[in-house]
């Protein structure tokens, strides 16, 4: 008996109109796997959080994709330099420095602006602390006044219940192209070994399955009448 063509490690995704489980966590998703094999061996539904894993499978590159670019070395949208000439460290060390010294000057200013600050605190005395004090309890019950007024002003919560988030939907693929995919070596053995079941118990049923005879049984004929 021939047996079918060997399965490759080669994916291509496309949209079912019905979702069915995901092969791995079993909720409904419209994404299909399909072998690239012609004809095609193997399929199964998978949910897009998963092909982005790269312990399950990892996108092949196709032609005017930006994996393909960037393999190619030509200059991506923001992506960096392989090289930075001397000129440019140069400046950014030279910026680098501007600001690390301006920052020194700011905290020094700072730092005597409060060492004065105190010294004003010391002449001051008791009667600074009484002062401080009323400014403190007139601080403090102004606060409580706003926080009243914003608790009573605040608009109730919304009714989760009555607006369900709505699910993302499914970003349609372009046009004329599909993604390829490459699986993971565990979750491909697992492909091929459920499929080399299902082709054992194929020919199991087969050779199980009576002999079509070669020629229509006859019956006997009827005893002639006396």
């Amino acid at each position: 008996m021939a047996q079918p063509p060997r399965l490759g490690n080669h994916y291509i995704r496309r949209l079912a109109g019905t979702p069915k489980p995901c092969l791995v966590c079993y909720r409904p998703s419209p994404v299909v796997l399909i072998s690239a094999s012609l004809p095609s061996q193997d399929f199964f539904y998978i949910c897009t959080s998963h092909l982005t894993d790269r312990h399950f499978a990892n996108r092949i590159p196709t032609p005017g994709s930006s994996s393909t670019a960037e393999a190619a070395g030509e200059n991506v949208p923001g992506r960096l330099p392989d090289k930075v000439s001397k000129e440019e460290i140069d400046k950014v060390t030279r910026e680098w420095k501007e600001r690390q010294k301006a920052k020194e000057e700011r905290d020094k200013a700072a730092a005597a602006a409060k060492e004065k600050e105190k010294d004003k605190e010391k002449e001051a005395g008791k009667g600074w602390l009484s002062t401080v004090a009323g400014a403190a309890g007139s601080a403090a019950s102004a606060g409580f006044s706003l926080a009243s007024s914003a608790i009573t002003s605040a608009p109730p919560p919304p009714d989760l219940a009555s607006n369900p988030t709505a699910p993302t939907p499914e970003p349609a693929l372009p046009p004329g192209q599909h993604e390829h995919y490459q699986l993971h070596k565990d979750y491909f053995a697992m492909r091929k070994d459920s499929l080399n079941k299902r082709a054992a118990l194929k020919r199991a049923q087969e050779l199980d399955m009576p002999a079509v005879p070669s020629r229509v049984p006859t019956l006997p004929s009827a005893p002639p009448p006396r």
